[in-house]
């Protein structure tokens, strides 16, 4: 996984996979390729993805869907968080090669 703008030039034109209108801003590298998502799907459309691949087991139990979505804002936060502690090493060392 990782943001387009750091990846040289590899994905840097690529659309989105989800609408294929706007340019992906992230992407998931996934054994057949990478699947690539631009910000308004990631935050509108994905959400719909993860409800849609939980099994019935989960979604006709809001406790357990109330736990999964615990699981999911644990993740997120832990990306996030990590994201932004990758950006601000890049840009220290930028700053230190000036």
């Amino acid at each position: 996984m990782g943001t387009i703008e750091r990846e040289d030039g590899l994905l840097k034109d690529e659309k989105c996979h989800i609408c294929g209108e706007i340019k992906a801003t992230g992407y998931w590298a996934g054994d057949t390729g990478a699947f690539c998502v631009c910000q308004r799907c990631a935050i509108e459309t994905l959400p719909i993805l993860i409800v849609d691949s939980l099994n019935y087991y989960y979604l006709k139990d809001l406790t357990r869907l109330d736990n999964v979505l615990t699981q999911i804002k644990e993740v997120f936060w832990k990306t996030a968080f990590t994201r932004v502690m990758v950006n601000a090493r890049e840009k220290d060392k930028e700053k230190g090669e000036r």
